[in-house]
């Protein structure tokens, strides 16, 4: 994604400050949902929620890097890669259940600052394995 992009895309955690330069995508993970989803258990499906942020200094910017986001979301799939880099697999987002633009900011901090959130619902399923 971040190829296709030409953009960083910052992973956000508890505490952790914003970049500073724009532009730049942000993920946050949201909640998961696991269920055992056949008769025999031997299933688990998990909904997976996850939060796009789209960041850039102009209005301008930020929709066309809104646009091919969402283009990649939609119709692509985009690879999953291990701790060390390597593509394992791939996924698609499921469902955009929501957008969120924000335009501006305040005057005081964020007036050169626009951003889009759009919230994604990832589908994983997984076969039951013994502990």
């Amino acid at each position: 994604m971040i190829n296709k992009l030409d953009v960083d895309v910052y992973i956000r955690h508890h505490k952790q400050d914003s970049p500073e330069e724009l532009p730049y995508i942000s993920l946050k993970y949201v909640n998961s949902n696991p269920t055992e989803s056949t008769k025999m258990s031997d299933f688990i499906s998990q909904n997976t929620y996850y939060t796009f942020g789209v960041h850039h200094r102009t209005l301008h910017g930020q929709n066309e890097l809104y646009e091919r986001l969402k283009t990649i979301l939609l119709y692509e799939n985009i690879p999953l890669l291990n701790s060390d880099g390597d593509k394992i697999a791939e996924f698609k987002i499921e469902q955009i259940t929501g957008e969120s633009p924000t335009m501006g900011g305040d005057y005081e901090r964020l007036s050169d600052h626009h951003r889009t959130y759009i919230d994604t619902r990832l589908n994983i399923v997984s076969i039951k394995q013994e502990v």
